[in-house]
């Protein structure tokens, strides 16, 4: 039901090797050496139906790579496939003896997550669980205290804190030892210790390219939502999308979004790094390709080498990427075209100057025109994602935003409500106002993930998002709605219905 990934060649560290000790335990530590295998979980999303949980768990696959490189066994579970708690204790079962479950913890999952760790706990006790991810990271004194099945937290980038982790737990740990590693989050008895935080590694040539094993790219080419991003597609039901990574952080800082605080600045790959990836799934016969990155044209030099790179060694590709719109020019655009990319979504999230200062976008309207003008005339198609709901947000921001669609007629637009994501401004707004806690990512009654409402309920803010669907359904040619705070539309504006 699930897939397990095996280990795939990678670069050489300098760094120390890691072992597993089999040998007896030190005198009372708080944790005895490993004894078992080394799990990293991509948890399945059975609690939350609409979670739309991302199938290929890269943030685990690079973990895997970096831990193997440094030299202990790690092993990449996903449990997305399994449909059913009874196929998860199946999964878990076969898997034993199990000595360090690692489970990536993102917000939309954080149910699924604490019952797979109450899971592992019932079957083996002795297995240390570990949460690590966005949502663990930013609640991570509060999640030990609610969840007795998580032993450790990892806050922030995980490579670095999880070998130091396993090294220590390797030996067998004491509270003393464990204290040693900076962004860990622990528990001994009732008490719970927060380390410092670990300083960012800006040196990302430590990190060897994640890459996925052909038979999971298999799978994720029927998702239907890959399907609507990507168009040439339709055509092809096997045609497989591999993902592709060339930095990590944003040098944004809008207020809905964690990524910054999460990854930091904006930090970048070599060319040659990213062109492994690409050169790793074209050699196994995949030609269509999503860059993960929220800002891939940021760092023009990488992006000209690549494109450049991608053109002398013939490779005929498509793929598509995310941009802000003050990272890109005409010269980029027109390599990124000359490279294969066929479509740049921007974040746009408002056509209103006065919404997108308040969520500190630091863009102009003036600056959307142009980057959606340059990116046509250099023959790529625009996708939009738009956000509802933030402060200041009325009908007449909406018709703002209508109208500059308008203007710059994408050719595909995402449409969301608001939402309250820990780590984000906007949730300590909401906590500030008294309008959430921490108890409310706990409770079970809770599935969702609140909506913005310090100014309009979330019945408003469906209102004013399904207004603003409306009023684009005469050029819309396709919709697509996963949750009813979120729609999705393929337009044609040339032809009015």
């Amino acid at each position: 039901m699930s897939t397990e990934y095996t280990s795939l060649p990678h670069p050489q560290s300098h760094l120390t090797s890691l072992q597993i000790s089999e040998s007896e335990s030190t005198p009372s530590p708080l944790h005895s050496p490993l004894r078992g295998s080394v799990l990293l979980l991509n948890p399945p999303d059975i609690e939350e139906s609409t979670s739309n949980a991302d199938p290929i768990p890269l943030g685990l696959l690079s973990m895997k790579e970096y831990i193997e490189n440094v030299g202990m066994q790690v092993s990449v579970v996903n449990l997305a496939r399994c449909k059913s708690w009874d196929a998860v204790v199946d999964e878990i079962r076969s898997l034993m003896p199990i000595a360090f479950a690692g489970i990536t913890c993102y917000t939309r999952q954080r149910f699924s997550c604490a019952r797979l760790a109450s899971i592992i706990k019932d079957i083996t006790p002795q297995t240390l669980v570990c949460f690590g991810g966005p949502h663990a990271t930013y609640l991570d004194s509060a999640l030990l205290d609610h969840i007795s099945s998580v032993d450790f937290v990892i806050r922030g980038e995980g490579e670095l804190a999880l070998a130091d982790l396993l090294n220590i737990l390797a030996q067998g740990a004491t509270v003393e030892s464990l204290a040693t590693v900076p962004g860990l989050t622990f528990r001994s008895g009732t008490q719970i210790f927060r380390n410092p935080r670990r300083s960012k590694k800006l040196d990302l040539q430590l990190f060897a390219p994640p890459v996925v094993p052909m038979s999971e790219l298999g799978l994720t080419s029927a998702a239907e939502s890959l399907r609507f991003h990507f168009p040439t597609l339709s055509n092809d039901p096997n045609a497989r999308i591999a993902p592709v990574i060339s930095s990590r952080g944003c040098d944004g800082n809008c207020t809905f979004c964690c990524n910054s605080a999460f990854w930091g600045k904006q930090r970048y790959h070599t060319s040659d790094h990213v062109l492994s990836q690409v050169r790793y799934y074209y050699d196994q016969g995949v030609r269509l390709f999503d860059f993960y990155d929220d800002d891939f044209p940021r760092n023009k030099v990488n992006v000209l080498e690549f494109s450049e790179m991608i053109s002398a060694e013939g490779m005929e590709i498509a793929w598509w990427c995310s941009s802000r719109v003050d990272s890109v020019d005409e010269e980029t655009l027109i390599a990124m075209k000359r490279a294969g990319c066929f479509m740049v979504s921007y974040g746009i999230e408002s056509g209103s100057q006065q919404i997108l200062n308040r969520m500190n976008k630091r863009v102009t309207i003036d600056r959307i025109r142009d980057a959606c003008r340059l990116t046509r005339r250099a023959g790529l198609g625009v996708r939009a994602t738009l956000s509802i709901g933030h402060i200041g947000e009325s009908w007449s921001t909406i018709e703002e935003t209508n109208a500059l669609l308008a203007d710059i007629r994408p050719d595909q637009i995402a449409i969301f409500v608001l939402k309250v994501y820990p780590g984000t401004p906007i949730h300590h707004m909401m906590v500030r106002a008294g309008r959430l806690d921490d108890e409310y990512w706990f409770d079970e009654d809770q599935l969702i993930v609140p909506y913005f409402t310090l100014e309009r309920s979330g019945e408003e803010l469906l209102a004013l998002k399904n207004h603003l669907v409306h009023s684009l359904a005469a050029y819309t040619v396709r919709k697509y709605e996963y949750e009813v705070s979120s729609t999705e539309l393929d337009l044609n504006w040339e032809s009015v219905r």
